[in-house]
């Protein structure tokens, strides 16, 4: 976000974006809910911070309306970069302080991919933000094309194992690990290429609905 204007942080464009001032705010507010979880005498930041930033959890209090996020001029856009530096330092300082168990540790694990889900919301976001200033500047060169040979691989069907039983981080639809039956199938060896997948739809995939429908 160091290249956008400081306009370019308020603005939503449709109900179902959100301003990146908001982004920002928000990915520091759920690291501020897991640090009320690791230390129950964790106090907030802002109550109407928290009121702001809040997405759906109904146990912090009513959340803003998702498709009015950009109607809130408050915090200002310096505000939430200040409460963004400031709730980074205390999660650093949690990180670093090496005192984290399990469970800790696996909700700051659930904070960072939490903040990795935010940074493609964002990038998703000012594509619609700026799509009317959009003028496409090329800094690479084309990439060669894939020269290889698409080949098909025969996978043996049976009983295989799917999920996770770990201790470590994981996501709740990954839980449990459970027993799985295939039947004998064949898969391409390597991904479809840009060139594959355009002349996929300019002949009509989308339209054939056997491509879709088991």
């Amino acid at each position: 976000v160091k290249t956008l204007e400081k306009d370019d942080f308020i603005v939503q464009t449709a109900f179902f974006t959100s301003p990146i001032k908001w982004h920002v705010g928000h990915v520091s507010w759920i690291y501020e809910a897991i640090m009320s979880k690791i230390n129950k005498k964790y106090e907030f930041y802002s109550k109407e911070f928290s009121e702001y930033l809040n997405s759906y959890y109904q146990q912090f209090g009513v959340p803003q309306d998702k498709g009015k996020r950009g109607i809130i001029s408050r915090p200002t856009t310096e505000q939430v970069f200040q409460y963004f530096n400031t709730i980074s330092q205390k999660v650093n300082q949690i990180i670093e302080s090496e005192s984290l168990n399990n469970d800790a540790t696996k909700l700051i694990m659930m904070g960072i991919h939490h903040e990795c889900q935010h940074q493609e919301l964002v990038a998703y976001d000012l594509q619609h933000l700026l799509a009317d200033q959009y003028r496409p500047i090329r800094r690479n060169e084309k990439p060669k094309s894939v020269n290889a040979e698409q080949k098909t691989v025969q996978v043996k069907g049976g009983i295989y194992m799917m999920g996770y039983n770990g201790d470590r981080y994981c996501y709740d639809i990954e839980l449990p690990e459970h027993k799985v039956y295939l039947e004998d199938y064949a898969i391409d060896a390597f991904p479809i290429t840009n060139e594959q997948y355009l002349k996929f739809i300019d002949d009509g995939g989308y339209d054939t609905y056997k491509y879709w429908l088991s």
